[in-house]
C-alpha cells in the first residue's frame, strides 16, 4: 500500500529530473478530493480511468471502493454544499451584481468557501447547504477578523439567526 508511484518527470536544465512520487492512497485520496469538489462527477471519473493503470496491483479492493464513490456521485441526486457553491459563485453577477470572485491566501486554520470583492471591500464567503444558524454566523465572524475584512457573506437556502450589519444572507438553492 506504500508504494510509490512516479507521476511524471521533467528535465530541469542539463540532464536532471525532477519527479514527484505518491503513495498509492494519496493518489486514490486525490481522487475522492476531486469528487466532492468537482461539480462534474464525469469529469473525475474520467481522472480515474486516466490514472488507474498507473496504480500497483495488490490494491483492487481499494481501488473498487473509490470506483463505487464516484458511480454514487455520479448518481446521486441529492445536493449538496459543493453545488450550492458553484450555483453562487457560477452566477455571482445574480445573486450581488457587481461582485467578483478572487483569491486570497488563506491560513489553513481559517479556510472560507471562498472570496469576492464587492463594492470595493474583498470579502469572505462562507455556503451552507441548508440553513445559517448562529454557529455560521460565529464562523463567519471568525473569517472576517481572521482576514481584517469590512465584512462577510453567507450563503444557503435559508437564514434563521440575526445577522450583524456587515454580514450579507444571500439565499441559493431550496429545501434539501
Amino acid at each position: 500500500m506504500n508504494q510509490l508511484i512516479v507521476i511524471g518527470s521533467t528535465k530541469i536544465g542539463e540532464g536532471v529530473k525532477e519527479t514527484v512520487e505518491l503513495t498509492t492512497l494519496q493518489i486514490l485520496d486525490d481522487v475522492v478530493c476531486r469528487s466532492y469538489k468537482d461539480g462534474d462527477p464525469q469529469k473525475t471519473l474520467d481522472y480515474f480511468n486516466e490514472i488507474k493503470g498507473d496504480i500497483p496491483p495488490g490494491c483492487e479492493y481499494l481501488m473498487d471502493a473509490v470506483l463505487t464513490h464516484l458511480f454514487w456521485a455520479k448518481s446521486c441526486t441529492r445536493t449538496f454544499e459543493k453545488h450550492i457553491q458553484k450555483e453562487f459563485f457560477d452566477n455571482l453577477n445574480k445573486y450581488l451584481p457587481g461582485a467578483v470572485k478572487v483569491d486570497v491566501k488563506m491560513n489553513s486554520l481559517h479556510m472560507p468557501d471562498g472570496f469576492i470583492s464587492y463594492n470595493g471591500d474583498v470579502l469572505p464567503v462562507e455556503v451552507k447547504i441548508d440553513t445559517i444558524v448562529g454557529a455560521s454566523i460565529r464562523q463567519i465572524t471568525r473569517y472576517i477578523k481572521e482576514y481584517e475584512s469590512k465584512g462577510g457573506v453567507v450563503v444557503a437556502p435559508t437564514l434563521k439567526a440575526p445577522l450583524p450589519r456587515n454580514v450579507i444572507f444571500v439565499q441559493v438553492g431550496g429545501a434539501v
